[in-house]
């Protein structure tokens, strides 16, 4: 840095000799200038390597040896500057192994690398940099462009419906049992409570939004403020910004290519998906039950407490403002024998059948069961539950599709082959049979 406080770049550094009467006065951390108009020597640095006096004068500058008072040096005054060389050109030898250079010279020397990376050299004295700038790379912009980090959201509802998530899910590589390949999840941004519609097309969401919309407000008590969303053509179209716009919504819509910005909608995705998943995989139903798992996983969710909600509260609890009743609960896929009376012709017709347990009904206090082996679906209250059995595992094993993915029909093969190798039932009723022959029975006389 020089007076006026810029910065001139050094390329090299390295040792030189100044000639003296009785000798050569070495220089040391010679730094070489191009830029510069003078070669500068500097008193301090030469009076701390080498022990010597410098006096000035009017008639110029004399350096002389500390310990025997001689004359090493002499020089005059010329355009205002102590000068010490007049014709002779001297020589510096420098290090090409320490250069110093500018930390943008460093920069593309190593290859665009973060700035850390050159700041950990340094803090090292690997390299040496004697000019920082903080001019932007635009190469590094060209060429390692990244999205920016998210800052978390810090808006707080103070109502329920003030402000709605959504978001589109599928196409569903299986179609479901009746036709459907997508849901469309509401989620109320206060309590965390999600509702879940399956659609058999995109196009089927503006009369499932105005159903939910009507739903909603009637059954809260509210008015829905804001709905989020992204740019998905289902919620740009004319006739759904025609009724938010009727109805006074204010439409949020995530930057393209940008599913951060619809975060809280993705997460529940993932959640309805995992938890739905697991409940099939666990209960071996079929994969073109998802609907009724993915409904079962939505039912679920709302009634468990969560963190990001106000003292880890249910977003049930926090909509509704009473505490969920877990008693009526039974795990998903198990066997199950709704009562059937009412269905029987005569008085010899069974009384149950064993069915399915497919989830619970929105409309109906009463349990889904389904009938595998016809495909019917009964919805009863009267319902016995044996939560240690899978029918589908066992007994309708035979009633499971094709697998169509390498994976499914590896996990398929594996729970196959864990079924074959199950010991067989014994039943209680009939004594084991023994491998050894009996002995004979005693022969006894009369007289």
């Amino acid at each position: 840095m020089v007076a006026d406080g810029n910065f001139l770049p050094i390329t090299h550094t390295g040792s030189t000799n100044l000639a003296s009467s009785s000798g050569n006065v070495p220089l040391t951390d010679v730094l070489v200038c191009p830029s510069i108009t003078k070669s500068l020597l500097s008193v301090s640095k030469l009076t701390q390597d080498y022990p010597c006096t410098v006096e000035f004068d009017s008639d110029g500058v004399r350096i002389n040896d500390k310990v025997t008072k001689k004359l090493l040096i002499m020089g005059s005054t010329r355009d205002g500057l102590y000068c010490l060389k007049d014709d002779s050109q001297f020589k510096a030898f420098f290090s090409t192994r320490q250069q110093s250079a500018s930390d943008e010279v460093w920069h593309r020397r190593l290859g665009h690398p973060h700035p850390q990376v050159l700041q950990q050299l340094v803090k090292t004295n690997s390299i040496s940099i004697n000019k920082t700038s903080k001019s932007l790379c635009e190469a590094c912009q060209l060429g390692k462009s990244t999205r920016l980090p998210f800052v978390s959201s810090s808006f707080t509802s103070n109502r329920p419906l003030e402000r709605v998530h959504c978001d589109l899910w599928g196409p569903s590589p299986i179609t479901s049992v009746q036709g459907f390949r997508y849901y469309a999840v509401f989620i109320d941004h206060y309590s965390r409570f999600s509702w879940i519609y399956p659609l058999k097309l995109k196009s089927d969401f503006y009369n499932i939004f105005v159903a939910f919309h009507k739903l909603v407000e009637n059954q809260l008590n509210h008015k829905i403020s804001v709905f989020q969303c992204d740019g998905g053509g289902e919620f740009v179209s004319h006739k759904f910004l025609q009724h938010l716009q009727n109805h006074g919504i204010q439409q949020h819509i995530s930057c393209p290519y940008t599913p951060q910005k619809n975060g809280l909608a993705e997460r529940k995705h993932m959640h309805l998906v995992e938890l739905g998943l697991s409940m099939l995989f666990q209960s071996k139903v079929p994969l073109k039950f998802w609907v009724e798992a993915f409904f079962t996983a939505n039912f679920l969710i709302n009634l468990l407490p969560t963190s990001v909600v106000e003292d880890s509260i249910s977003p049930y609890e926090k909509l509704h403002q009473k505490t969920p009743d877990y008693t009526a609960l039974r795990s998903s896929g198990c066997a199950c024998f709704p009562t059937m009376r009412d269905y029987a012709v005569n008085k010899l017709d069974p009384r149950s059948l064993k069915c399915v347990f497919l989830g619970y009904n929105d409309k109906y206090k009463g349990y889904r069961c389904l009938y595998p082996p016809t495909g019917r679906v009964y919805i009863s209250r009267h319902v016995i539950f044996d939560e240690t059995a899978y029918p589908f595992s066992h007994h309708y094993k035979h009633l499971h599709p094709q697998p169509t993915t390498p994976l499914l029909a590896a996990w398929f093969k594996g729970f196959e082959s864990s079924v074959s190798q199950a010991p067989p039932e014994v039943s209680p009723a009939q004594p084991p049979q023994r491998n050894a022959t009996l002995p004979a029975p005693p022969l006894f006389y009369c007289c």
